[in-house]
Parts: C-alpha cells; structure tokens; sequence
C-alpha cells in the first residue's frame, strides 16, 4: 500500500526530483531487498557488469545462481505444451523429430520430459553448476541426456546437427 502511494506520489514530481529519488533508493533500499532476498552471495551489480563480464565470471555467475537458488521455473504443464508443440511443428513439415537441443536446461525438466518421450536429448549450459544437479535428476529416473557446458552464443555442434 505505501509503496503505491509513493509511486502516485512521484508520478507529479519534476523528471529531476524522480531521477534523485531514483538514485536514492537504489543505493539505499533496492540493494539492501535484493540481498535479503536472495543472500550475500547475490552480486546486485551484475547489470553495471555484465557487458564487459569474461566467459568465467559468467559461469560463475550462472553457478552461484544454481547454488543458491533452487526454483524450477518450468511445471509439467508448460513441458506437455512445448512436447505438443514439438510434435506439431514435425507433423507440419512432414519430419520425424527425434534429436533436440535444448539450450539453457537449468534443473532439466524438459529435457528429461523430452528424454522420456523419446527424443535423444542433448543439454547446452552455461552452469557447470545446472548441468550437474539435471545430470544428477536425469540418473536418478535412469534417463540418458547428453550434458555440454557451454555458451548459446557459440554452440559447439555443426549446424543442422539436431531436428
């Protein structure tokens, strides 16, 4: 409640007085609720960073994030979905697709809902951290993945390697 009273109240502020209090609570109280939040490990200046961040300080990055932070960010109903839609676009172009990549896998939700559908599923991470705890996921319900560390940006497969 307060804090929608503020934003109405700095709706009729002067674009300078916003900037300043904008400055303020970032330095003051955004750092401070992202770091309870989240935990001291939390770096709250990743966004100033990122643009000039090495591959290793984004796996690290991206490791920490796995660490310390256990959401799935994907349920059953969004993998039945996103098999469906896999399914669909084959029978559209009259292909059987069996190889997927998945880049990005996190925990490996779909990927061992892929897996158990029977697709050969393979996993790019940029989270040595990720791949992990899904390898470990995929093994205890006996489910074959292949698992790769590495950057969207440059995958390490030839083109048309997957489909």
């Amino acid at each position: 409640m307060a804090h929608r009273a503020y934003l109405r109240f700095k709706q009729i502020l002067p674009q300078r007085v916003k900037d300043v209090l904008s400055v303020v609570n970032q330095r003051l109280f955004a750092r401070r609720r992202l770091q309870r939040k989240y935990g001291a490990w939390f770096d709250v200046d990743w966004r100033k960073k990122f643009r000039t961040m090495s591959d290793a300080e984004w796996i690290r990055a991206y490791d920490d994030v796995w660490k310390n932070h256990h959401n799935d960010c994907l349920d059953e109903t969004d993998s039945a979905l996103i098999l469906h839609s896999i399914a669909q676009s084959g029978k559209r172009q009259n292909k059987n697709v069996r190889e997927i990549l998945e880049i990005g896998c996190g925990f490996g939700t779909l990927a061992i809902a892929m897996a158990k559908e029977g697709y050969a599923v393979t996993c790019l991470d940029v989270s040595t951290e990720a791949l992990r705890k899904a390898e470990s996921r995929a093994l205890r319900d006996n489910i074959s993945i292949r698992w790769e560390q590495g950057f969207a940006e440059n995958i390490p497969f030839p083109d048309k390697s997957f489909g």
